[in-house]
């Protein structure tokens, strides 16, 4: 792929979304990092759904903001009515759902945005630096290619798309260890591998890495499909 610009997500996502005075559903929250970044960016309500029970610790014990709530739950099951949101975010989620329920996924997000509002989808394309890094420990490749094709299986259904774009936005970690925290963190079935992989992971991070004065940079190369209802006027037309 061709060099892409260095981008930060947030930056990414306020951009496309705008959005001061409107509400979100984040599926797949982690630890509520980035609806709590929203809201102090003008979201009016943030709701994030999270199945593992030691991120949505993380998220429920973060700093608390009015009108942000965090819950335990699916992307495939939502325990929301039609048409509860202005936004609906998949961010780097995605291809964390079993290949079985990604349809149904996308069918319930769709169900519980309103006519006007928009379904934000990042993921991590299958290739660069942190990619490579990652990939002994958890090769992606299938279930990110998975993920891409069901979205585009949807944007010829139910949806239709508004954007599609990528950028690079760099990982960064302060050392090794800090590297093996956050991926076991996303996925606890990672640490086996981890600990098998040992030195040759270490070095692996050493030569990948981009050093610096903060640590270690490591490019990832990222996709964002906007998307909306089919029929759907929302604010489509400021978007090239």
């Amino acid at each position: 792929m061709a060099h892409l610009p260095r981008r930060r997500h947030l930056d990414v996502l306020t951009e496309l979304l705008s959005p001061a005075g409107k509400s979100a559903l984040d599926i797949g929250c982690g630890d509520g990092s980035l609806l709590r970044a929203l809201m102090r960016r003008g979201l009016e309500e943030g709701t994030g759904i999270e199945p593992s029970p030691q991120q949505l610790q993380r998220a429920t014990e973060g700093d608390p903001l009015p009108n942000l709530r965090f819950l335990s739950g699916r992307g495939e099951a939502l325990d929301f009515p039609a048409e509860s949101f202005d936004l609906v975010i998949f961010f780097n989620s995605l291809h964390h759902l079993p290949e079985e329920v990604m349809d149904q996924a996308l069918a319930e997000a769709t169900r519980v945005l309103r006519e006007e509002g928009f379904l934000y989808i990042a993921e991590p394309l299958a290739e660069g630096p942190h990619f490579t890094l990652l990939q002994p420990v958890d090769d992606e490749t299938e279930v990110r290619r998975v993920a891409y094709e069901r979205l585009r299986a949807a944007a010829e259904g139910p949806l239709e798309e508004v954007r599609e774009l990528t950028y690079d936005a760099p990982m960064r970690y302060e050392d090794f260890s800090a590297f093996c925290q956050k991926v076991v963190a996303v996925e606890s079935g990672r640490a086996g591998a981890i600990e098998r992989l040992g030195e040759e992971l270490r070095q692996r991070f050493e030569q990948l890495g981009e050093k610096d004065d903060k640590g270690y940079l490591f490019s990832q190369p990222m996709r964002v499909n906007l998307l909306q209802p089919r029929g759907g006027q929302g604010d489509a037309d400021r978007f090239p």
